[in-house]
């Protein structure tokens, strides 16, 4: 059923709990337009490891794609290593105590029972909503009482799922392994701070969001496409131009909120561990390590040694 200007539908909980995935996983501002890829082979991948450090404290910072599935071959020799020698795994995001507290902000969030979807979308929009939902298996309408950006969020994971790619898959294997071999596993900020920025987004800036979103999943060379490729081969200038340079196009306040002042805010949790000792990884989406808001310039500004490893 299309969305039309009746019956509209409160999303049912089986639709947040897709939303609240991807949220809780899926943080690099490729959010709205990064969904995975089918190729036709696995691709051995070579992303971005750099080691922070002071002397005494190492820390190793690694870029993801936040997805896993079938041809995402990113692990090597090297990370293993670090992975087997570090004292603490850190993520984005603190692992939700209890998950269902989250969903219940997803609900209160990114819902809309008053104005949804259908109130928001102008006839060729709404044309193209009802095309793309219906392509990935999703019912549009109930779609209806959200929120532009968390329609965004939904039609993402919908996509990545169909392609054989699973939201936050790489962290998954990561998180198991650090816990494994005994490794601490936090995060950098609480669970639900990437929930909050988009949340609180204008109107117009969440309508674009979604704009962007549908016109980049029904595009016949999307972005993603772009991402990916740039992140397997560890090619920066690529990742900062389809990721970075794009998105500050289309919002400069979601940049902002998801990429640059996140980076100084997590500044703080770097400095803690180093004054310790000893070596911790740090899992952030690959957005975080380029551009010029990147996380190695704000350390190496700071004071610390910054060194780019090679995974080849």
């Amino acid at each position: 059923m299309a969305i039309g200007t009746v019956g509209r539908r409160w999303p049912g909980r089986s639709v947040w709990r897709s939303v609240r995935r991807l949220v809780g996983r899926l943080r690099w501002i490729g959010a709205a337009l990064a969904v995975a890829i089918a190729l036709a082979q696995p691709v051995a991948a070579a992303p971005d490891l750099w080691r922070i450090g002071d002397g005494d404290t190492s820390i190793y910072l690694f870029g993801t794609t936040h997805l896993g599935g079938r041809d995402v071959v990113w692990r090597s020799a090297l990370f293993d290593d670090i992975l087997a020698r570090s004292r603490s795994v850190w993520l984005e995001a603190e692992p939700a105590a209890n998950p269902a507290d989250l969903e219940a902000e997803m609900i209160a969030a990114g819902g809309d029972p008053t104005r949804g979807l259908l109130d928001r979308l102008a006839g060729p929009e709404r044309e193209r909503l009802n095309r793309i939902a219906g392509r990935l298996g999703l019912r549009p309408d109930r779609l209806a009482g959200l929120r532009p950006w968390a329609a965004a969020m939904l039609l993402v994971e919908a996509a990545a799922r169909r392609d054989g790619y699973v939201a936050g898959g790489i962290e998954r294997e990561i998180v198991g392994l650090a816990e494994a071999r005994g490794a601490s596993v936090s995060g950098l900020e609480a669970a639900e701070t990437t929930l909050e920025i988009f949340a609180g987004l204008e109107a117009t800036e969440a309508a674009a969001l979604l704009s962007v979103t549908l016109a980049d999943l029904d595009s016949p060379a999307p972005q993603y496409r772009r991402l990916l490729a740039a992140w397997k081969s560890g090619d920066e200038p690529a990742i900062e131009a389809a990721g970075i340079a794009e998105m500050r196009a289309a919002s400069e306040a979601l940049y902002r909120g998801l990429i640059a002042d996140r980076n100084r805010r997590w500044l703080d949790q770097f400095e803690m561990m180093m004054l310790g000792s000893g070596e911790h990884v740090v899992i952030v989406g690959s957005l975080h390590l380029v551009g010029p808001d990147r996380l190695q310039t704000l350390l190496a500004a700071r004071g610390y040694s910054v060194e780019r490893l090679t995974q080849r």
